[in-house]
């Protein structure tokens, strides 16, 4: 029979286009930018939240090839002393800003900066779209996506699972676990959602949404979303 398998969802942590200016980040004319330091902190913290869960660390830790994704990862990574994956089925919505200035890490550089990452071979070439998305375009992409990787993590019997996004492809993975429109529209920033899915099948049980309790703690890592990148 099969088991059942829980995912948990997280946005990555916090970049700022404010203070850009003062802090100059030459990668944020790349669109990519790393994370700033209260964001390192919002991802230690959702590492430690993870690290007490009575229920045990995930199996896998799968994120988003960008860097704000893959810093979040290797971070939780840390705390739970595992290693983490990227798929690039689950990076941001390509805008059509992206094209032409993109430059996505490549297996060396991510080797070098990523520690925890045990499949760098996925990001030879180009692993980004093409050509610019729309929001629908990319649910589409996270969907394909997810039911890859669901056959995956059924085949090699995972029982626990952390995939790390962002705003657009944190809820449209929610949404394809469970139902169009559970994510509310607006994963917060390292804000942690858990998803049931009965037997390892979809459509899964929302058990949690876009929860920051692990974040409380520290008031200042609690950031409106809806200001950020």
């Amino acid at each position: 029979m099969d088991h059942d398998l829980e995912v948990l969802i997280a946005r990555h942590g916090f970049v700022g286009r404010d203070g850009q200016r003062r802090v100059p980040d030459p990668r944020w004319a790349l669109d990519d930018p790393r994370l700033r330091p209260i964001g390192r902190r919002q991802a230690e913290r959702l590492g430690r939240r993870l690290a007490e869960d009575p229920d045990g660390p995930p199996g896998q830790i799968v994120a988003s090839p960008l860097w704000r994704t893959a810093e979040t990862a290797q971070l939780v990574a840390e705390a739970l002393d595992l290693r983490f994956r990227v798929d690039a089925g689950l990076m941001e919505i390509c805008h059509p800003r992206m094209l032409g200035v993109f430059q996505g890490l490549q297996p060396r550089e991510a080797e070098l900066l990523f520690d925890r990452l045990e499949n760098p071979d996925a990001l030879e070439g180009r692993w980004w779209p093409h050509e610019a998305e729309t929001g629908a375009g990319c649910c589409a992409r996270v969907a394909l996506a997810m039911e890859r990787m669901l056959d995956g993590w059924r085949r090699d019997g995972l029982r626990r699972i952390l995939l790390v996004g962002h705003g657009g492809s944190t809820d449209a993975a929610l949404d394809w676990l469970t139902r169009p429109g559970a994510s509310g529209r607006g994963h917060d920033l390292c804000g942690l959602s858990q998803v049931l899915l009965p037997g390892g099948r979809r459509p899964g049980e929302l058990l949690r949404l876009n929860c920051q309790r692990h974040l409380e703690a520290e008031p200042q890592l609690v950031v409106d979303s809806a200001r950020v990148h």
